[in-house]
Formats: structure tokens, C-alpha cells, sequence
């Protein structure tokens, strides 16, 4: 018989002495502290999130002469990466300047042409075209004291002199020159003589016009046969 045979007997045989049941007592307890189910200690795990924590928590800042060594980590590239960017741009900048520099050179120049200012709103200045009829019987009136000019050059014939219209500065005059061309003459107070002269077909095509310069705007009258157009632009 084993040894808990032996104590199951004398917890559960039969006493007849108080020697005996005191033993059977003993043996009772013995059996129960024996077959009483050990308990294991529950183990409580500990918290994945809390021990990641912790640790990074319990972890030092930084090791010794980390950061000294970080600090001459970045001044050492960071000087030259300064250096490369500020030169990039120097170049970027004059190469754009030397591009734009070019483009102009080639660029051929570009004038704006003077925008005409026409005093007077009468005859044909935007087309500039002759009309010989017109012209013809101007010419083919009387003359009169207000036509006649006294001094002329010798290609024009005197007695065809008609006057046209006075401007503020000069005043423009009709005429036939010793060839049979139409003329268109310019006097001023000086006085001054301006005259052109073309044949009856070129008369045609665009009538006369004369120039001259009065301070810092250049006129111009055109003649087509009807009234004189004086055009003044800004030098």
C-alpha cells in the first residue's frame, strides 16, 4: 500500500479511542492539503503599448557627443550646398541676361510710326488720289488780284497763278508751269517758295504734296484737286 492508502485508512476507519480519532483527524487534513488542486499565480502581461512607452520614456535623450557630432555633420555639408545654390542662381541669372541681351540685338528695331494729326477735316488726305477735273477748272478761272504772285520762278507761268487756301504760317497756290504741268505752290511770310509739279496723269494718280518743318512737328499738305489738307506729326 502506498502512503496515501495509509492515510485515507486512518481518516476514514474506524475509531474507538480519542488516541484514534485525533489520528484520523490529522490524516484528514493530511489528505486534504495533499489533494487540494495547486494554484498557479495568474501572470499579468504587460501592456505592449505601455512598455514601448516606458522604454522610449527610460531611454537616454541622446548618447554622449551625439549632438556635438550632428552639428558638424550638418556644417559641413550645409556650407557647400549654400555655396552651389548661391552660384546656381548667379549663373541662372546671367545667362538669362545674356539671352535677353541677345534676343534684342537680333530683334530688328522697332519705330512707331507718328500718328498724323489733320487740322482740317476737307479733301481726299486719306486716299490721296487726284482729281484732274477739279484741278483743271481751277486753273481755268479768271485770276485775280488775290491769285497773282510777283515774284515766281521762271518755270511757272504767272498768269496761271490761282490761290488755293491760307494756312497760320504760309499759304498754298495753283499753277501751270512753262512745260504744261499742274503745280502746287507753298509761300510763307519770309517768303518762301516751295513748289512741285507733275504731269496730267501723274497729277491723276495722286495729286501734289509739300512738306516743311515748323518746331518739333513735321506738316504736310496734299492737294487733289479740290481743298487743300494740312497734316501736322510730332518729330
Amino acid at each position: 500500500m502506498s502512503e496515501l492508502d495509509d492515510l485515507r485508512r486512518v481518516a476514514y476507519g474506524r475509531t474507538s479511542t480519542p488516541e484514534e480519532e485525533t489520528a484520523a483527524a490529522a490524516a484528514r487534513a493530511e489528505l486534504e492539503a495533499r489533494e487540494r488542486p495547486v494554484e498557479v499565480p495568474a501572470v499579468d502581461e504587460p501592456d505592449v503599448a505601455e512598455s514601448e512607452t516606458a522604454e522610449v520614456i527610460d531611454e537616454p535623450d541622446d548618447e554622449p557627443g551625439q549632438l556635438r557630432r550632428l552639428v558638424t555633420t550638418w556644417r559641413a555639408w550645409a556650407a557647400p550646398a549654400l555655396a552651389g545654390f548661391v552660384v546656381g542662381i548667379v549663373l541662372t541669372a546671367a545667362c538669362g541676361a545674356a539671352f535677353f541681351y541677345e534676343q534684342q540685338a537680333a530683334a530688328p528695331e522697332k519705330t512707331t510710326a507718328p500718328t498724323p494729326r489733320i487740322e482740317e477735316a476737307q479733301g481726299t488726305l486719306a486716299i490721296e488720289s487726284g482729281n484732274l477735273a477739279a484741278a483743271s477748272a481751277v486753273l481755268a478761272r479768271p485770276q485775280e488780284a488775290k491769285d497773282t504772285l510777283a515774284a515766281l520762278d521762271g518755270s511757272i507761268d504767272p498768269a496761271s497763278t490761282r490761290l488755293l487756301r491760307s494756312f497760320s504760317a504760309y499759304t498754298v497756290y495753283a499753277a501751270t508751269s512753262i512745260h504744261d504741268e499742274i503745280c502746287f505752290l507753298m509761300i510763307d511770310e519770309s517768303p518762301n517758295t516751295v513748289v512741285t509739279c507733275a504731269p496730267a496723269s501723274g497729277f491723276s494718280i495722286g495729286g501734289l504734296a509739300l512738306g516743311r518743318m515748323e518746331g518739333d512737328e513735321n506738316v504736310r499738305v496734299h492737294w487733289d484737286g479740290t481743298v487743300p489738307v494740312e497734316t501736322r506729326t510730332l518729330r
